[in-house]
């Protein structure tokens, strides 16, 4: 694993924010692909694009600021000291794009389930580049494991805790990308290509998988908790749950919106 990618000079460049720019940049260019079936014009899709980035990244921060790292007088505190924002969680960074969406929908008067249906696609590929640079990185790490399929994380640069650094860990990061890729194979080439498809039900299909599978990962990730972690399970696992009844939600709403009169 590789958490600095290269050097120029003293000026290091780490794997995580680059993989997060280019996952951002493949996001943003499947929007672009079929900005039209969605009904954008051109200055729609940039003005949409200014919201998602605006609200996906100030989500995952949010999350992160309030529900991880210590909490928020913690994560406050180590900003300060290293003047750097460290950080971001997945569900953050998609519920805060979702609000964005909405919010453009409803002010620009766009049909929502089919921004929405981009969104998830979008997601979904984004994702699935995103933690390859999590994986470079060390973080979103994996429980230690005997398993054949366990990597080891040797940098101390590296951000798995020290207490796994040299130890066999399964390869979350890994796991969760190949997820991804293949949920977007599912979801654009089955549901999006299919001309009489349900709008809305891309997304749907997304957050209920998606989430179905993270709250499963979480059994065997080592990361960060977070705060809320009552019963046994994680702040992420807790979001999981919420996101599929979210998605059970949307499905009723959706579809009593195409119900006749």
């Amino acid at each position: 694993m590789r958490p600095i990618l290269f050097s120029i000079g003293h000026l290091h460049f780490f794997a995580a924010p680059i993989f997060a720019g280019l996952s951002a940049l493949l996001a943003a260019a499947y929007f672009w692909r079929f900005r039209e079936r969605a009904g954008l014009s051109r200055e729609d899709y940039w003005n949409l694009m200014g919201v998602l980035a605006l609200c996906s990244i100030g989500g995952g921060l949010l999350d992160y600021l309030l529900l991880y790292g210590g909490g928020p007088l913690a994560n406050l505190n180590w900003s300060l000291q290293h003047r750097d924002i460290r950080g971001g969680s997945f569900y953050g960074t998609v519920w805060g794009a979702a609000a964005g969406l909405a919010l453009f929908a409803g002010l620009q008067r766009k049909p929502l389930q089919g921004l929405a249906d981009l969104l998830g696609g979008a997601s979904a590929i984004g994702l699935s580049l995103m933690r390859w640079g999590c994986f470079q990185h060390g973080c979103c790490f994996g429980k230690p494991t005997l398993s054949r399929l366990s990597v080891v994380f040797r940098d101390p640069r590296c951000a798995v805790d020290r207490g796994v650094l040299n130890f066999p860990v399964h390869p979350t990061q890994v796991y969760e990308a190949l997820f991804c890729l293949i949920l977007f194979g599912i979801l654009h080439f089955h549901l999006y290509a299919k001309p009489r498809r349900r709008p809305g039900g891309v997304f749907i299909a997304f957050i209920g998988s998606y989430s179905a599978f993270r709250f499963f990962l979480e059994f065997v990730r080592g990361s960060d908790r977070g705060l809320f972690h009552h019963f046994g399970l994680s702040t992420a696992q807790w979001w999981s749950l919420a996101s599929l009844a979210a998605a059970f939600a949307l499905h009723r709403l959706w579809s009593r919106d195409e119900s006749p009169a």
